[in-house]
């Protein structure tokens, strides 16, 4: 794996949270905003329920992969202290 590689993963997963959340908040939006539930009857809730489930579906795991990346390196930290003290 290349040096930055780990960088790269990182920006990856910040892009996917960043890009889940936009799309959980305009699905959300088009439930608050707009008659598009009322109009268009089933499809129409089909349509906010789909950007929903998908923001959560690209955001959740990387954040969960992005907190346990945050978790490893605040462990290596503490053992690398641990062992300076030594």
């Amino acid at each position: 794996m290349p040096p930055d590689g780990g960088r790269r993963t990182r920006r990856v997963m910040t892009a996917l949270i960043v890009i889940g959340i936009l799309l959980a908040a305009t699905g959300l939006a088009l439930a608050a905003f707009t008659g598009i539930a009322t109009h268009r009857g089933v499809e129409g809730v089909l349509i906010i329920t789909a950007l929903i489930v998908g923001g959560l579906f690209l955001s959740v795991p990387a954040k969960l992969y992005l907190t346990l990346q945050l978790m490893r390196h605040a462990d290596e930290q503490a053992a690398a202290q641990r062992d300076d003290e030594r």
